[in-house]
């Protein structure tokens, strides 16, 4: 075997990977600094807090799963590459997903952290609306200017719609906070109009073809189930909210989320890619290059996040050195890959096994998990370099 055309097809994985990533620094600037500007509005409405966690998982899961179902599409030749036929096929299916889980999220938030449902569940929806109108268009350009240029959207689609679908969660809740949370009466009819356009849309969609019901189906099992696990993770987000502080990283929270996500989404769909067209055996035997690739590909994301994370210390009102922010970062991020990755495999096999497509199922149950182990972690690593 000549090792040459495999180390340069390494290469180019690693730097596609590499610029992804850095493409997705680019959004956590802005979500860093969207955090720190509106820290105060969301202590005031804590109820705002518990929502960021689910609801920002929530929207790059489903970019991510629209965008894995569009890369494989293209790539069996099923799919042409034009932006008006993707959003044709994933419009109102990407929508029932992201409308009706989020409205589910909102609902459990409410009940386990003690707001009023109808409030959070407004919140979320609405705010769910705001988002799918700029995620939407933009993962399907994403994924046509991609291939297109002969990039696999693999590598970059992940990163950059995780990050994504994290910017669009904070000015989303903060311009719906201004117009609910005042009249339970309004909270009561904006959530019951979003429950039954979620109804009406599912139901419409039940009587098509049988690629979209399952794509609903499968989707929305998964989603409902981070939409659970997500709401877990706001309650470690707000719990924790003192330490996070006191730690400096606060504001770095969501980014960290979203970017080891996103490391650990890149994996998941370029194994998911690879079972569809050559079989499990062949992404099992890849995985172990597929990991390392990725992982040198994250390395400058890691450095660049802990930089704007350091420079926003001030912003945000908290303190903490340059070698510590990095150093966090590191041991998170690198320790987190790892051991995901194979839960990711086994998350693969096992959807394959019981008729499932990886593609509806894998990325929303992975990204659910780094976000709910994040904070805890990062309580631990803290702990550590303090021994």
């Amino acid at each position: 075997m000549n090792i040459v055309p495999e180390l340069k097809k390494s290469a180019k994985h690693v730097s596609e990977i590499a610029w992804g990533l850095l493409g997705a620094n680019m959004g956590d600037a802005l979500n860093i600094f969207f955090m720190s500007v509106f820290a105060t509005l969301l202590l005031d409405k804590p109820y705002l807090l518990a929502l960021i966690p689910s609801l920002a998982a929530l929207r790059g899961s489903i970019a991510t799963s629209m965008a894995s179902r569009v890369t494989t599409s293209l790539y069996l030749g099923q799919l042409r590459p034009r932006v008006k036929e993707i959003l044709y096929r994933e419009s109102a299916r990407t929508t029932v997903l992201g409308l009706s889980s989020s409205i589910y999220a909102g609902i459990i938030v409410g009940l386990i952290a003690g707001y009023s449902i109808f409030t959070t569940a407004s919140a979320a929806g609405f705010s769910a609306l705001l988002a799918l109108l700029v995620l939407l268009p933009v993962t399907g350009l994403l994924a046509v200017a991609g291939f297109r240029l002969g990039l696999n959207p693999d590598n970059y689609m992940a990163p950059l719609l995780t990050v994504l679908g994290d910017i669009t969660t904070v000015p989303a809740l903060v311009i719906v906070s201004y117009f609910i949370g005042v009249n339970r009466g309004v909270d009561t009819f904006l959530a019951l109009l979003l429950v039954y356009a979620t109804l009406t849309v599912t139901i419409a969609l039940a009587y098509t073809n049988r690629n979209h019901r399952r794509v609903i189906v499968e989707g929305l099992l998964a989603l409902l189930l981070v939409g659970l696990i997500e709401s877990v993770t706001g309650g470690f987000f707000a719990g924790y909210s003192t330490l996070l502080a006191a730690i400096g990283v606060l504001h770095m929270v969501p980014s960290l989320m979203e970017d080891i996500g996103a490391s650990i989404s890149i994996y998941a769909s370029r194994a998911s890619t690879i079972l569809h067209i050559e079989g499990f055996e062949e992404s099992l035997k890849k995985t172990p290059r597929i990991i390392a690739e990725t992982y040198l590909g994250s390395i400058p994301a890691m450095i660049t996040l802990a930089t704007i994370g350091y420079l926003a210390l001030g912003l945000a009102g908290l303190q903490a050195t340059y070698t510590f922010i990095l150093k966090t970062t590191f041991l998170l991020w690198t320790t987190m890959l790892l051991a995901l990755s194979l839960i990711v495999l086994v998350l693969i096999w096992s959807s394959q096994r019981i008729g499932l497509d990886p593609d509806n199922i894998v990325i929303p149950l992975i990204t659910s998990l780094v976000d709910m182990t994040t904070i805890p972690w990062l309580v631990i690593i803290y702990s550590i370099m303090l021994a």
